[in-house]
């Protein structure tokens, strides 16, 4: 996605926001009530993000037990989907804590500990050693790290192959391959339909949802 794209696709969203807004007070307003609009800007229970590697050629299909172990699902991490050019993050882009983790570790590689030595989970969260984190203070550390990409991403020349937050975001996508990341042909889909949910399978992270009527 490009940055024009990406801020075409902010500008729509605010502009449906209000229109929603908008229409949903009317509809209040002429069954006589007070229409109030509650933002939750954080998530309590993020959605992990994945992509799957179309394969050109499809084995063919011997049985659960039989089937091939592949590797075609590949974690992504949110900054890995940045695209050159990005001047800031989109509104939308949530980290849970283990994006926050690998984030300041790839930072750490690019940028030089002494740089980053104010983002250091150790440092940060000194007070709360001994004890489990809460999403409340995860937030407050995804802000931080937050804040110092997006300095990365207003300097000059940060669109250079050799910028650090060019280097980050390579390094964060490095186990994804990108370059596959858009709609498959129909006979593509269908074809690597079933390798999709065999490979879900076997990782045990096929949902089933089941319904009683």
């Amino acid at each position: 996605m490009s940055s024009t794209r990406s801020a075409h696709r902010s500008v729509t969203y605010r502009v449906l926001k209000v229109v929603l807004m908008q229409w949903l007070s009317s509809v209040q307003a002429t069954h006589g009530f007070q229409h109030s609009m509650v933002v939750h800007k954080h998530r309590y229970s993020h959605l992990r993000k994945f992509s799957y590697q179309m394969q050109s050629t499809t084995p063919v299909f011997k049985g659960i037990s039989a089937a091939p172990v592949s590797n075609n699902i590949r974690f992504l991490h949110p900054i890995a989907l940045l695209s050159p050019g990005t001047k800031s993050l989109p509104s939308d882009l949530a980290f849970e804590s283990r994006d926050c983790l690998t984030l300041y570790n790839a930072l750490r590689r690019t940028a030089g500990s002494s740089r980053v030595k104010h983002l250091a989970p150790e440092k940060v969260f000194a007070a709360q050693a001994g004890r489990l984190l809460t999403n409340r203070e995860v937030i407050d550390y995804e802000r931080k790290l937050k804040e110092f990409v997006e300095e990365e991403l207003s300097l000059d020349g940060a669109d250079d192959p050799e910028s650090v937050i060019s280097r980050t975001i390579a390094a964060l996508g490095r186990d994804a391959d990108l370059s596959h990341l858009e709609d498959p042909l129909p006979q593509q889909f269908k074809a690597n339909l079933l390798p999709f949910i065999l490979e879900l399978h076997k990782n045990n992270e096929l949902v089933l949802y089941m319904s009683a009527r």
